[in-house]
Parts: structure tokens; C-alpha cells; sequence
């Protein structure tokens, strides 16, 4: 965090702790705010944001603030995090965007159609907010985030791997333009608290969750100077996810077809064995529609071989040709007549005695 935003919350916190009283603080920012450029009054205006939220609604921010009845996960993302995202992601910079409200991705929603393919009523995830680079009608997810009321809500439990196969796709769609080592974000919101973790692609077939930041914003006047901490990773999230916009946007505009699965496997070296990053996806496990079983995807453990496929036809003709099923000594019907493979010879009598 730079020095002037430093020592503007500090001068803000101090203000607002000694005096018991927000609009103190409300008042400082107003005052400094016409001397700031566009990205310092874009933080100014979260400061004003997290200031407002402490006087207004407490009870978002604080656990058993409030009975669940009294408010929804709609309101925890509308009114404490979706004001967050869009400030540090506005619109019109380095083409990213901000979608809230359970939408979907358009790629996951081809890929999981591709796996269901005889179901009518097809629908990938719904994801609570992303953050997503947008340019020429194309759109890659950078960031996929879910909601939660607070941390006994059990949608925490089930959110945490569905985020994960959420920033898979993410992943695995970045690395269609990129080619190269990409991550995507994923942010795990419960209530005031979030945490914020990459993904990356490692090795084949090997995709990484590491944990980058977890933070929770303040929720009293007294735990005002904390904040100063979860502004730092704040900051230095939005600075990765511009990095990959960035990166996105040199990418230049290679098309990237909706019907391709993130299965399919586009490079390989002169031997046939995948070798390139391309050929490290792997297809995602989807919930199954509604009165369907569940189906292992195409690709979900790699390809085989080309070895491999060689062997396994070697040791099929070899135990029977064109479908012959030979018994121990080497006898087996085919067309109609008796063949022997270790003499080679054919015969219209069955070979063996009538018990």
C-alpha cells in the first residue's frame, strides 16, 4: 500500500477510534478526496465503504449478528462484496469485469453439455461472482467466487470443492489463449471473512490449490486498524489478477472454439506422447442433471499412450483375431468353421469328442 494511503487510514482509523464516531472519518475522506487520482479515490471510496458498513450493517459483518432469517447470502455478496470487487476491478480498465449473481460460464456450459449430451436440461455452475477478462465477445474467467452467510453456514463445506472445479475451468480455459503457465483465482467468502487462493496446472494431469490470502473485514470501530493488513492483500490481489489480464491481452486474439473440449489434445511431439501444457488438462467432474446418473468424463485420467495402445491391440489379435475366441489349445470358431492358431489349420468338425 502506498505511503499516502498508509497514512491516510491511519489518520482515518485514529480519528474514528478516539472519537467513537464514523463520520469523523466519513469527513477526512471527503475533505482529501479532490487531490487524489483516479486509482487513490477508487481506494478512498473503499475506505468509505467499509466505514459505512460498520455503521450501517453490523450485522453483516459480525457472526450471530443478526438471525439468518434476517438476511441472505444475496446480501452478503450485494452489500459487503460486490461493492469490493467492482472498486478494485472498475469497468473500462485492462477489459476486465465484474458478473455477480449465479451466472455461468459460457465454456463450462458447452463442456458439461458435451458430457450430457442426451440431457435437455444441461446447466454448469452457477458461480456467486466473477471476475472475468473480456475482449472481442470472449470471455476467460480470472476469478471465481462463492458466498456464504457465515462460517456455520455448511454451503462453506459444499462451495469448496465446487470452487475448485470452478477455477479449473478457469485455468484450463486461460491456458487456451495463453499456452503457458497460467492460474486462475478462486474467493471463498463467509459473512466479513475471505479467503483467497490460486490454482495452477503443475504437471500432467496435476492441478494445484494453494491458499494466497485469508482476511476478514473489520466489524466494530475498534477493529478498524486491522484493516490496514487486509487492504495490503487486497491490493496485491488486484495486482495478480491485472497481471493475468495483462498477460491475456498480449495474447493477441487466437480463437478459441466452444465445442473444443479441454480434453482434446491438440500437441504432441513426433512421437505421438502428449508433451505440451495443452496436453496436462484434464476434462471436470460435473454434477449430473436432475434424474441422471453421474458420468466419469473423457479425459479425467489422461490419454493413453501410444506404446500402451500398441500392446493392448498386440495382445487383442493375438488372443483373437477379428473377434475369435480360442480356447486354451488354441481352437476357436471362425466363420462357421474350426480354426486352430498353432497349426493354422481349419476344419468343419468340432474338434473335441460329443459327451
Amino acid at each position: 500500500m502506498s505511503r499516502i494511503l498508509t497514512s491516510s487510514w491511519l489518520i482515518i482509523s485514529t480519528a474514528v477510534v478516539s472519537s467513537n464516531n464514523i463520520t469523523l472519518g466519513l469527513d477526512y475522506i471527503y475533505r482529501i478526496y479532490s487531490k487524489q487520482n483516479n486509482q487513490n479515490r477508487n481506494y478512498l471510496k473503499l475506505f468509505e465503504h467499509v466505514l459505512n458498513l460498520i455503521e450501517t450493517y453490523p450485522h453483516l459483518l459480525k457472526k450471530n449478528g443478526a438471525r439468518d432469517s434476517d438476511y441472505s447470502e444475496s446480501d452478503v455478496l450485494r452489500i459487503v462484496w460486490s461493492p469490493i470487487f467492482e472498486l478494485l476491478f472498475p469497468p473500462n480498465q485492462h477489459n476486465l469485469i465484474v458478473k455477480t449473481g449465479e451466472t455461468i460460464s459460457v465454456m463450462s456450459q458447452e463442456h458439461k453439455q458435451d458430457t450430457y449430451s442426451d440431457s435437455s436440461n444441461v446447466v454448469a455452475f452457477k458461480i456467486d461472482i466473477r471476475v472475468i477478462f473480456k475482449k472481442h465477445g470472449k470471455e476467460i474467467d480470472v476469478v471465481c467466487g462463492e458466498v456464504a452467510k457465515n462460517d456455520e453456514d455448511s454451503k462453506v463445506i459444499t462451495d469448496e470443492g465446487k470452487l475448485s472445479r470452478e477455477t479449473k475451468d478457469a485455468v484450463d480455459s486461460i491456458l487456451t489463449l495463453v499456452e503457458t503457465t497460467a492460474q486462475a483465482f478462486s474467493a471463498q467468502i463467509s459473512g466479513s471473512t475471505c479467503l483467497i487462493a490460486t490454482q495452477q496446472l503443475t504437471g500432467n494431469g496435476l492441478y494445484v490449490y494453494h491458499p494466497a490470502y485469508s482476511f476478514s473485514l473489520p466489524s466494530c470501530i475498534e477493529e478498524l486498524g486491522s484493516f490496514k493488513s487486509s487492504m495490503q492483500k487486497l491490493l496485491s490481489f488486484q495486482q495478480h489478477v491485472i497481471t493475468i489480464a495483462n498477460i491475456l491481452e498480449k495474447a493477441g486474439t487466437k480463437k478459441y472454439l466452444l465445442n473444443q473440449q479441454f480434453g482434446k489434445h491438440d500437441e504432441a511431439d513426433k512421437d505421438g506422447e502428449a508433451t505440451s501444457i495443452l496436453n496436462w488438462r484434464r476434462d471436470t467432474f460435473y454434477t449430473p442433471p436432475r434424474n441422471k446418473e453421474a458420468r466419469v468424463p473423457l479425459v479425467l485420467f489422461g490419454l493413453p499412450s501410444s506404446g500402451l495402445v500398441s500392446r493392448l491391440l498386440k495382445t487383442k489379435y493375438s488372443e483373437g483375431e477379428e473377434g475369435v475366441v480360442y480356447d486354451q489349445f488354441g481352437w476357436g470358431k471362425k466363420n462357421d468353421k474350426w480354426h486352430n492358431k498353432v497349426t493354422n489349420e481349419t476344419q468343419d468338425e468340432y474338434p473335441y469328442s460329443e459327451e
